[in-house]
């Protein structure tokens, strides 16, 4: 016989960096980042974000897999205890993770 139970997301840390389209804001991406960073862009209308690609390659049955993601200004890029960075948009996270004093 099974019984209901109730579950909780584990606790875990994340170090997490917002993104900012600016010359330090991109130093701080590379840093952070590392082999994992794309491409950094913008288009030069005066409304526009800019917007990064974060790619990571995971091993599956076949050989490598890579997994490519675009963060926007604004997002959250977020990099857990495996060591593994995604993207998550600031309500998600917000949501997710509390900051940690």
């Amino acid at each position: 016989m099974r019984y209901r139970m109730r579950y909780s997301r584990k606790p875990e840390f994340v170090d997490a960096i917002i993104f900012d389209y600016s010359c330090d804001g991109i130093k701080i991406l590379k840093e952070f980042c590392g082999e994992c960073l794309g491409d950094v862009s913008k288009r030069r209308e005066m409304c526009s974000k800019g917007q990064v690609e974060i790619c990571q390659s995971y091993l599956d049955r076949d050989g490598d897999k890579i997994i490519k993601e675009i963060a926007m200004e604004d997002d959250f890029i977020v990099r857990n205890q495996k060591g593994e960075i995604y993207v998550m948009s600031p309500d998600l996270f917000h949501t997710t993770y509390a900051r940690v004093k």
